[in-house]
This record gives C-alpha cells, sequence and structure tokens, in this order.
C-alpha cells in the first residue's frame, strides 16, 4: 500500500516544481508581479485562474488567503462567514484591553480588500445551510476549512449545567463556559442573552471561581477586577460595564488541577493581573516551594525558560512583599489601608471540583473540591491522584470553566473524534478510511491542529496549508495527466452559481463590512470608547445595506 507521504510526493515533486516557478524577483518582462496590498490587477505566464473557497474569515482564513495572494497572481478566493462580519476570535475572542493584538486586523482589511478577494458574510456553510460543502467543491478548485473550534470542553460533573433561569431562559448558578462570557462581553451577538444584567451583582459570598489556568482565565478573571473607568475606553460590549457597576465580586480563585509547573498562561498575562491597580494577590507560596523543591521541578525548569520565567515572576513577587523590615511593612500595610485595596484573587493549584450544589432559593452555590497530589514516575511523566482526606467546600456567586476548546464536524470534512480535529498531512485532508488524500480539500487553524498557540503560529500553520495549495496548483500547471478536481470556472459562472444558490441575495460584502466598521468607531467615540460594537445580527444587516 502506497503510503499518505508518497502520495503527496507523486502529486507535488518538490524539485520539480521548484524548477517550474516563474521567479517573481526577476525583471523579466514576460513577468509583472506586485503585492497584493497595492490592490492593482496582474499579469502572469499562465492564464489560467484558480479558485479557492476559505471557510471561516478568523486569522487562520485570512493568513491562508494572505500567503496565497503572495505567491500567485492567477488566483481567486472567496472567503465565506456564517456572521455578517469577519476577524472571528480576533473580534470576539482576545482582551477589550489588548488592542495590540487586533493590529493584525489592518492586514485582514487589506486581504478582504485585495480585487482577488471576494467575501460573503452571513452565509453559513455545512449540511442544510445556505450552502454545502459538497456545493463548493462542485465549483471551486480549492475549499479550505478555516472555521476554528466551536465548543468549550466541560468538566462533567454533578451540578455543572446548574439550571434554567424560567425568566431570562439563560444557566443559572452551576459553572458557566468561560467562552460564552468572553463572547458575550466582546459583544458576540449568540451570547447575549447568555448572561443577564445582574449576574454579577445577585451573590452574597462576593466570591467567583474560575477553573483552568491558561490565559483565557486570567483574561476574565482581569476583566471581572478591573476598573471601569479603564474598560470604559476600550472595545468592550457596554453591557458588560453596566453589568460590572453593579458587580459585588470581590474575589476571584483561578483554580488548576495540576501544579505553577503544568500551567500554560504567559508570564505577560500574569504580570498584568498582578499589576492590577487596588488588587491584591493571594498565594500560597509554601506550596509553591514545596512543589519546586524536586528533581523533576528542577529538570523542567532547566528545560524551559518560558516556565522558569514565569516562576520567577511569582517568586520575585513574594519577595518583594516579604523582604521588608517591620516598618516597612506597617507603612505598606497603612498604604494598602487607604488604597482600598478591597478586591483580590488567587491562583490555587493541585484542586479539582468534584461537585456544585445549587441552591435554587439562596443566592450562592457550594462548590466542592478535592486536593491532588502530582506522582512523578521514574521517566519523568506524571499522574493526578486525589487525596481523599482532602475535601474542601467554597461559597461561590458565580464560576466559570475554561479547560480547552475541540471543534465539532463541518459536514463535508472528515473528522477525528478523538483530537477532534481534521485529519490532514501539512493541510492537506486525508480521510482515515480509505487511507486517501481527499481532491480539494484543505484545512488550516485550530480545525487542524487543535487548540494550540497563539497568532504568529496561527499564522505560520495557515501558510503551510497555502504552501500544500501552491505546491499542488504548480504540480497541475506541470502535469500532463491534468487533476480532474480542478475546473478552473470563470469567475463570473462562479457568480451565477451562488447566484442560483440564493447567496448573493443575502450575503455581505467586504464594503458592507467596512460601513459596519465605521459605524461602530462613530458610535464608540460618542461615548469616548475606540468602538462600540453592534451585538445584533438583523441591526448589522440593516447597517451594511444602508
Amino acid at each position: 500500500m502506497i503510503s499518505l507521504r508518497a502520495k503527496i510526493l507523486q502529486r507535488s515533486n518538490p524539485l520539480k516544481t521548484l524548477a517550474k516557478v516563474p521567479d517573481f524577483n526577476s525583471n523579466s518582462s514576460t513577468t509583472s508581479i506586485r503585492s497584493h496590498s497595492t490592490n492593482s490587477f496582474y499579469s502572469n505566464l499562465n492564464d489560467t485562474a484558480y479558485n479557492v473557497a476559505i471557510i471561516g474569515s478568523g486569522a487562520a482564513g485570512f493568513y491562508t488567503a494572505s500567503k496565497l495572494l503572495d505567491k500567485r497572481s492567477n488566483i481567486n478566493i472567496d472567503i465565506y462567514e456564517s456572521l455578517p462580519v469577519p476577524y472571528g476570535l480576533v473580534r470576539y475572542g482576545v482582551a477589550p484591553d489588548h488592542p495590540e493584538v487586533k493590529i493584525c486586523t489592518n492586514k485582514f482589511d487589506e486581504i478582504g480588500s485585495d480585487p482577488r478577494v471576494r467575501y460573503y458574510g452571513n452565509i453559513s456553510i455545512g449540511k442544510d445551510l445556505d450552502l454545502s460543502v459538497s456545493k463548493l467543491r462542485s465549483i471551486y478548485d480549492f475549499v479550505v476549512l478555516s472555521n476554528g473550534t466551536s465548543a468549550a470542553k466541560k468538566l462533567n460533573i454533578k451540578g455543572e449545567n446548574g439550571e434554567l433561569d424560567q425568566v431570562t431562559n439563560a444557566q443559572k448558578n452551576g459553572i458557566h463556559s468561560g467562552r460564552d462570557f468572553v463572547n458575550y462581553y466582546n459583544g458576540y451577538p449568540l451570547s447575549q442573552s447568555l448572561f443577564h444584567n445582574d449576574f454579577l451583582s445577585k451573590g452574597s459570598s462576593g466570591n467567583s471561581m474560575i477553573f483552568g489556568v491558561g490565559n483565557v482565565s486570567l483574561d476574565i478573571a482581569r476583566i471581572l477586577l478591573s476598573d471601569i473607568d479603564t474598560l470604559s475606553k476600550t472595545d468592550i460590549n457596554s453591557s458588560y460595564l453596566e453589568m460590572l457597576a453593579k458587580s459585588t465580586i470581590k474575589h476571584v480563585d483561578i483554580v488548576g488541577r495540576r501544579g505553577a509547573l503544568q500551567s500554560s498562561f504567559t508570564t505577560k498575562e500574569l504580570r498584568e493581573l498582578l499589576k492590577l491597580p487596588n488588587v491584591k494577590f493571594k498565594f500560597d507560596f509554601a506550596e509553591l516551594k514545596m512543589e519546586l523543591d524536586s528533581d523533576y521541578a528542577r529538570n523542567v525548569l532547566s528545560k524551559s525558560r518560558q516556565i522558569k520565567r514565569k516562576i520567577d515572576l511569582l517568586l520575585q513577587y513574594e519577595s518583594e512583599k516579604v523582604h521588608t523590615s517591620p516598618a516597612e511593612r506597617l507603612s505598606n500595610a497603612i498604604n494598602d489601608s487607604k488604597s482600598n485595596k478591597e478586591k483580590s484573587w488567587s491562583l490555587r493549584f493541585f484542586m479539582s471540583p468534584t461537585s456544585i450544589e445549587n441552591h435554587p432559593n439562596q443566592n450562592y452555590q457550594i462548590i466542592n473540591l478535592t486536593k491532588n497530589n502530582l506522582i512523578v514516575n521514574q521517566d519523568l511523566s506524571t499522574k493526578l491522584v486525589a487525596v481523599p482526606q482532602s475535601q474542601v467546600s467554597e461559597h461561590v456567586d458565580v464560576a466559570f470553566r475554561s479547560i480547552g476548546y475541540e471543534s465539532t464536524q463541518t459536514d463535508g470534512f472528515p473528522f477525528d473524534q478523538v483530537k477532534k480535529i481534521v485529519p490532514n498531512i501539512s493541510g492537506r485532508v486525508f480521510d482515515p478510511s480509505t487511507n486517501d488524500l481527499v481532491d480539494g480539500l484543505y484545512v488550516s487553524g485550530w480545525a487542524k491542529t487543535g487548540p494550540t498557540g497563539v497568532l504568529a503560529s496561527t499564522m505560520q500553520d495557515a501558510y503551510e496549508t497555502a504552501f500544500a495549495i501552491d505546491s499542488d496548483i504548480q504540480n497541475h500547471i506541470n502535469s500532463s495527466n491534468s487533476s480532474s478536481y480542478i475546473k478552473t470556472l470563470n469567475r463570473s459562472d462562479i457568480e451565477k452559481e451562488l447566484e442560483s444558490s440564493g447567496v448573493l441575495g443575502k450575503s455581505i460584502n467586504y464594503s458592507q463590512w467596512i460601513k459596519i466598521k465605521e459605524y461602530e468607531k462613530k458610535s464608540g467615540n460618542n461615548v469616548g470608547k475606540v468602538s462600540e460594537k453592534v451585538v445584533d445580527i438583523n441591526k448589522m444587516i440593516e447597517i451594511a445595506n444602508s
């Protein structure tokens, strides 16, 4: 049986490809290539235009498009998005007080305005939706799935789902999805009904708990504890500001099953939370030192500068607080009392929730937790063992989980139900049931890799997929036996197919998105914010068509 790797090499011989690729840096008069950022039209040695459909307008989709545009002039790209507006997690996942991360949207707008790119917002792809994947495959040469992850992992413990509020139809008590909450305060339309205005103010304990020790958990804690005046200048949802103004949350626990060495938050996020004005950090430094006093810990720290920097920051925080004279400690205590540090947060490691006791007639809930021991094997692998006699119970007003995301299957694409990704090799989709590549299907982003990495890694991953497509195009050019799945339809023929499917009548193009974006900026500026996102889909469409 021919291996998948061999099949890929048969499809695209790297040496053969390199020999045939035109030199885009040469001064040859036969080739005129300019960066797609110029919005100019192109000529090429090969007049055939290849058509690519990208499902999803987040970072992975745009970066895949960007590299394809850079690699080839003779390419047309159509980007499909279920919402009227693009950017995906960059718009709805990045913290509102991190505007520097969103600078990449300038590049995305440049790509969306390229004459070779068309944007179809408000179009859902899948079975019984606006367009099926099989329909896309019938009119495009290449179809790329870049729709990220749509589901948040659950703890799967008793009481996690809470109850349904009969008035608001939203979840009451239990452990809420951190992703839903992030979507809410970032203005994601489908999450606006999940959290009522009194969500942070109807409890009596003043405590919140977040399960998971990644950056999203630290983001949520920071947004819960931040000063309203600071957040009010960002593009955060104004409804959240109203909720925060009434908030009675005074303390946030961030809870992890494992230890500080296994935590996945970054040093940058930790430093931000440690420096939050008028907020105290409460932490068991003795437990941390016990964790670090082992050969396993020393081995981890010696191999990872990132982890070492994070641990050093925690230890530095302790030294700054403890290594002072009695007079200095008294002075600091007086200053703390004057600064009204009534809010606080903590990191609690080696703890797992076992159940939640929801009390319908009480304005709090009880979360039961158990202490864990981390057992290190001789091969330095680890496993968790619960300590039965170390059960604790906490009164909590609101609780969140942020323990990871996972993709769900898009009809028309193979799916690995264990890894929760689309099976692929370097972005080329394959079907495990046949051990064959699926002609014309590709994947990029978290649907390809799982929910790992940051924007930089998403970009590199998307580039890999784009290189695979470009290589297959070059192989098609070089080969005497043209690939049957490559159709190279005229763009007008594709538009006719889309019109007959009803897409053109309801889709939002990129110029219309820019109109929505300008409306949001103007609305925000009127109230002293950088932007005020439109949180209603019908309103978005109304603005786009105005």
